[in-house]
């Protein structure tokens, strides 16, 4: 019995076609990785601008300030209470001309903490910022 005639790949051929697939993968992943996380941020953004409206809305009802103003004042559901939101939310330094929003990236879908996105107002503007994955967002 001859093997001679027999066509198909060798394993040589068939190693080589699988590092190829590794590096391309090695390549890739990271890449979806942050065009996810990108999509991620936006919805941070886009609960940011609510809450952000509720304070101005609170800031008009308290004759000017943002001071002792609340998540319940705002007219809108909280939004940590939604069960796939990936983030949990906040705001501090609430003061007569400003305040801070915080969006930490919970753990929901292997998230990391220590990715926050803020978002600031006070008299000179807003300024939005980011560590972690979220590092150099604007």
């Amino acid at each position: 019995m001859s093997y001679d005639n027999q066509k198909g790949p060798t394993l040589l051929e068939l190693l080589i076609v699988l590092i190829v697939i590794s590096i391309l993968a090695a390549v890739a992943f990271p890449k979806l990785y942050s065009i996810i996380e990108a999509s991620r941020s936006q919805e941070a953004f886009n609960t940011i601008t609510v809450i952000r409206n509720g304070l101005e809305h609170c800031y008009l009802s308290n004759g000017g300030t943002y001071q002792n103003c609340a998540i319940n004042d705002f007219l809108i559901d909280d939004p940590n209470n939604n069960p796939g939101s990936h983030f949990v939310y906040s705001f501090a330094d609430l003061s007569q001309d400003g305040f801070t929003i915080r969006a930490v990236r919970n753990t929901l879908d292997k998230g990391n903490p220590a990715d926050i996105i803020e978002v600031t107002q006070g008299p000179g503007g807003i300024v939005r910022s980011g560590t972690g994955a979220f590092q150099g967002i604007k």
